[in-house]
């Protein structure tokens, strides 16, 4: 009893955080491999009293295959647990993390005696209300397309609102039969508010890879745009606003009478009262909490100065490379940031954290890192500057398998003069971009560095961040990680460039996606937090 009650209150707060949120089918309630019938309920996460859904199969109409809303348990969706890599579904309106346990299979079928695609399949029903009748909306989703034929209709329905009359949809999400998705949005009269429909509002890239894919439509009075992966795909201006009838239904998976049936996996259909922009559609996170891909703590034998031995969680071990450097790393026991090294819950991730290590012009290599290759990744480290000379790396992931080089995939370091944090990466536009932060670490203490780079809309943005402050504005490049030439990472001295930092480096961690600063690893004493402001 105490455990309900303690569920109901996080319903509730989950509910008030969603407040732009109209209706979300998360479809985990089936068991993977069922196939689903009319009695099944998909549930709206918002409030399961309104909005539910329920599958059917549809046929064609004036055949004889089927003419209404059925229940053919060979045409009706099956419950799977094709999902895009066991991730959680992060909603960043609401705040609201949820871990993702399954998704839709919409089935097709052959018309044997034709020797032709039929036009008939599962799809979900949403018995709809007022509820979704919205001036502005944005309505997403995941899709993972598995199979798709020409047709007469040269359409595959993911999601749509039905309105005036059969065939007629407020908006309706498609796929072309090359896989590229489109969207026809209809007037009070059944006309096309798009000018011409497909070819108007249509993207240009075909989502038709096996693998899942997030789309979007959002309108805000006159303006529509579809987005495919976060990216804006078209934009379109229509020639009026959304009309509605109130009780006609959502349709997800293929129309009412067996049109554009789709062949594929759908997940996470969400609906939001607002247009939303591309940082707040729903995304996935790995299902490990901790999200690291790479942590080294230099920890080890002290004295040990001619080899490293420093795999942690990356399955790959570190080696010096004493190529023209004139100094081995080096552990130093008398000088770590604090004693303990925490996360934001107050978990220890180094009990006692015994050492650092000290870098003079000297440098640790990691050969062929594949699994750092992240399109979005949060890098954070302890840092103790001594001095620098010449543009001085401090740590940086190299377009090699095996030597990190002078022009790497992204450089943290310091500029000429050391007064400075900059950062420099190669994208797929633009090779040598860099960026400096403005700020200086020449006070001889311990410093919290940490810099997250997000793939947004056109480019990417880098933020960095002193002691859990951001420092400076955000820093935009064209272009996306360019990873082509493979991945190694380095951390202090460039053997290419000669670029020297001295000091001392501790609890080096790249986690995959973009951490928030109290997801950041902590200074603490005797198992406590704490945030240095």
């Amino acid at each position: 009893m105490k455990n309900s009650a303690i569920f109901a209150a996080l319903t509730l707060t989950a509910c008030v955080l969603r407040a732009d949120t109209i209706a979300w089918y998360h479809f985990d309630e089936v068991a993977p491999g069922v196939p689903v019938t009319s009695e099944v309920r998909f549930l709206n996460s918002v409030d399961s009293t309104k909005l539910s859904g329920t599958p059917y199969s549809v046929g064609e109409p004036g055949t004889t295959k089927y003419t209404t809303l059925g229940n053919l348990p060979e045409l009706m969706p099956v419950a799977t647990n094709n999902i895009d890599d066991t991730m959680y579904v992060i909603d960043p309106v609401g705040g609201m993390k949820n871990e993702n346990r399954g998704s839709l299979f919409f089935t097709y079928a052959d018309d044997d005696a034709n020797d032709k695609p039929a036009r008939y399949g599962g799809c979900v029903q949403v018995a709809s209300d007022s509820s979704l009748s919205l001036s502005a909306v944005t309505v997403e989703f995941f899709v993972f397309p598995v199979r798709l034929t020409s047709r007469t209709n040269n359409g595959y329905q993911l999601v749509a609102k039905q309105s005036t009359g059969t065939g007629k949809f407020t908006y309706s999400i498609c796929l072309t039969s090359g896989g590229k998705p489109y969207v026809n949005v209809y007037d009070s009269s059944g006309t096309l508010m798009d000018t011409t429909g497909i070819g108007k509002f249509e993207s240009s890239t075909s989502i038709l890879d096996d693998r899942w894919h997030h789309v979007a439509l959002t309108v805000n009075g006159k303006a529509a745009k579809l987005y495919v992966d976060g990216l804006l795909a078209k934009s379109v201006t229509l020639t009026g606003n959304l009309h509605y009838k109130d009780d006609a239904p959502l349709y997800i998976g293929a129309s009412q009478m067996g049109y554009y049936v789709s062949g594929g996996f759908i997940d996470e259909v969400r609906i939001s009262d607002k247009a939303l922009q591309p940082n707040q559609f729903l995304h996935m996170k790995s299902v490990n909490l901790e999200k690291t891909l790479f942590h080294a703590g230099f920890e080890g034998d002290l004295g040990v100065e001619t080899t490293m031995s420093i795999p942690e969680f990356t399955g790959v071990e570190g080696r010096v490379d004493t190529e023209g450097s004139p100094s081995l790393p080096g552990f130093d026991a008398q000088d770590v940031p604090y004693e303990r090294i925490g996360d934001r819950l107050g978990n220890e991730i180094r009990k006692p954290n015994a050492s650092s290590v000290f870098l003079k012009d000297s440098t640790i290599t990691y050969p062929h890192c594949p699994n750092l290759e992240s399109p979005e990744m949060t890098i954070e480290f302890f840092m103790k500057y001594q001095a620098a000379s010449n543009y001085a790396s401090i740590v940086r992931l190299g377009k090699s398998y095996t030597n990190p080089g002078f022009h790497p995939v992204w450089n943290i370091g310091l500029n000429r003069d050391a007064s400075q944090i900059m950062m420099r990466i190669d994208t797929t536009t633009t090779e040598n971009q860099a960026r400096e932060f403005g700020n200086t670490f020449l006070d001889g203490e311990w410093h919290h560095v940490a810099v997250t780079i997000a793939q947004r809309e056109g480019g990417i943005t880098l933020r960095m961040y002193d002691n859990y402050k951001q420092v400076g504005a955000d820093r935009l490049l064209t272009g996306s990680l360019n990873y082509e030439k493979g991945s190694c990472l380095g951390i202090g001295r460039s053997s290419v460039s000669k670029a020297g930092f001295t000091g001392w480096i501790d609890e080096l961690r790249i986690s995959r996606g973009v951490l928030s600063v109290d997801e950041f690893m902590r200074r603490g004493r005797y198992g406590t937090t704490v945030i240095v402001q």
